[in-house]
C-alpha cells in the first residue's frame, strides 16, 4: 500500500502540472444509455489522483448516473474519459452536434479507454496502479500539446 500511495502522489503532481484544475468526467456509453461514473466507482481518479469533476455533475454520491446526451452541454467538462464497448453506438453519438460542441471534444480532450482495464478491472492496488499508468499516459499527451 505504501508503494501505491507513493505512486499516486507522484502521478497526482504530474497530472496537476498537465491539466491544473481543469475538470474531468468519466462517461460510459452502452447500447442503451450514457452513464456518468462518480468517485464512488473511480476513487483512483478523483481522490488518489485529485482530478476535478465538473461542478454541474449529477449527484456525485451516486456511483453511476444515467444521463441524457442533452445534459452534457450543461456539464461541459474540460476532459472526458470515454468508455464504450460498441464503436457503432460511439460513432453515432460522436457525430451528433451536441457532442461536437462540447469543450472537451473541441479541444481534442476525449480519451478512449480500454474497456477491460477501466470497467472490469479497476479494483485493488494492482488494477488501480494500471489506471494510474494509463492516466499518466493521457496527461503526458495533454502536456505535450
Amino acid at each position: 500500500m505504501a508503494d501505491y500511495e507513493k505512486e499516486a502522489a507522484e502521478a497526482r503532481e504530474k497530472i496537476k502540472q498537465a491539466i491544473g484544475n481543469e475538470t474531468v468526467m468519466f462517461l460510459r456509453l452502452s447500447d442503451k444509455e450514457v452513464r456518468y461514473y462518480s468517485k464512488r466507482n473511480y476513487e483512483v481518479l478523483y481522490d488518489d489522483l485529485g482530478l476535478q469533476p465538473p461542478d454541474s455533475i449529477p449527484d456525485p454520491s451516486d456511483s453511476m448516473k444515467v444521463i441524457s446526451l442533452e445534459v452534457l452541454p450543461s456539464i461541459n467538462p474540460d476532459h472526458i474519459f470515454f468508455l464504450t464497448e460498441d464503436s457503432a453506438v460511439s460513432s453515432e453519438i460522436q457525430n451528433s452536434q451536441l457532442w461536437k460542441n462540447l469543450k472537451a471534444v473541441k479541444n481534442n480532450h476525449v480519451y478512449m479507454l480500454d474497456y477491460g482495464l477501466w470497467f472490469q478491472g479497476p479494483g485493488g492496488p494492482i488494477g488501480q496502479s494500471k489506471i494510474i499508468e494509463e492516466t499518466l499516459k493521457i496527461s503526458s499527451l495533454i502536456f505535450a500539446k
